[in-house]
């Protein structure tokens, strides 16, 4: 029976399979704010995460930090966290908010736009399209980049869900983050937005191919790829204990997994996982191993 850090019994599982670097640990928010940042490369060099999502409104200090990190860690997967709200634009001159404020301040001002009809996705696709090629230039261009995904989801709402679609192929990023983990579990989280948002993630996995509980889109060769996506219902509180049972059998039978994590607030919780990764039974290989380091 495997234990936690703590030393308490968990549960009973089957014996690891001995799969290779399934599990993507993305951390969110990089370049949102000094915390944040410090936090992301502190579970990048602790080995917590192998992944980031950095936002293109990063200041100088932070652009310097994600350009070391990138040259010294080449298997660091690294995307562009698209920010329509909570964030300053990078295209300027076409303002999308307000002239004095050219993205919405927070999700609730955001949501009364969208609703009137104010957001126009032409717009946002040129904001998002400008945001991927700041990026790119910070990290040795677009080849570098594995993924997209969007600060508070909004990428997957009707309209921008297409110009995401549109700009992954543009760029040919290998990820689109489609975060539905799972319906009958959103009606408990949030209610009724959690299980309007689970429903409308569902859905587009079940247009795109992709099925049940599966959650990325894949550009290239054999189409989408099956990846399964956790994090939307413990999103800037990851607790390991929620998500240990949920981690271990997404990684027995699923090809990928990408597992969202916010380390601002979660370091002790990610330090736990690693621990559990490190000495799972029959596994040997450890968390870098598990996640691909």
């Amino acid at each position: 029976m495997a234990k936690s850090p703590a030393g308490k019994p968990g549960p009973r599982m089957r014996k690891w399979t001995g799969m290779g670097p399934t599990l993507r640990i993305n951390a969110d928010d990089f370049g949102h704010d000094p915390a944040s940042t410090e936090a992301i490369l502190q579970a990048v060099e602790e080995g917590l995460v192998n992944s980031l999502s950095v936002m293109a409104g990063c200041d100088e200090a932070d652009i310097r930090r994600l350009k070391d990190v990138a040259d010294k860690r080449p298997g660091l997967r690294i995307g562009v966290h698209l920010a329509i709200v909570d964030a300053l634009p990078v295209h300027a001159a076409t303002p999308i908010y307000s002239p004095a404020s050219a993205l919405p301040p927070d999700f609730a001002a955001f949501l009364l736009w969208y609703a009137r009809g104010k957001i126009k996705p032409r717009q946002v696709y040129r904001e998002w399209k400008a945001q991927i090629e700041r990026v790119a230039a910070w990290v040795g261009g677009t080849a570098r980049l594995n993924h997209l995904d969007s600060h508070q989801h909004l990428h997957v709402l009707p309209g921008l869900w297409k110009e995401a679609l549109r700009l992954q192929g543009e760029f040919s990023i290998p990820q689109l983050r489609l975060p539905h983990e799972s319906l009958p579990q959103s009606i408990g989280h949030q209610f009724p937005f959690g299980f309007l948002f689970q429903a409308r993630t569902g859905w587009l996995a079940v247009r795109r191919g992709l099925g049940r509980n599966t959650m990325h889109s894949r550009t290239g060769g054999s189409g989408p790829a099956k990846e399964s996506f956790l994090g939307f219902f413990r999103s800037t509180r990851f607790e390991f204990e929620f998500y240990r049972r949920r981690i271990y059998e997404h990684l027995q039978s699923h090809e990928y997994c990408e597992l969202m994590v916010h380390p601002v607030r979660e370091l002790t919780e990610l330090r736990a996982l690693k621990f559990w990764l490190d000495h799972l039974p029959g596994h040997g290989g450890g968390a870098a191993s598990a996640i691909g380091r």
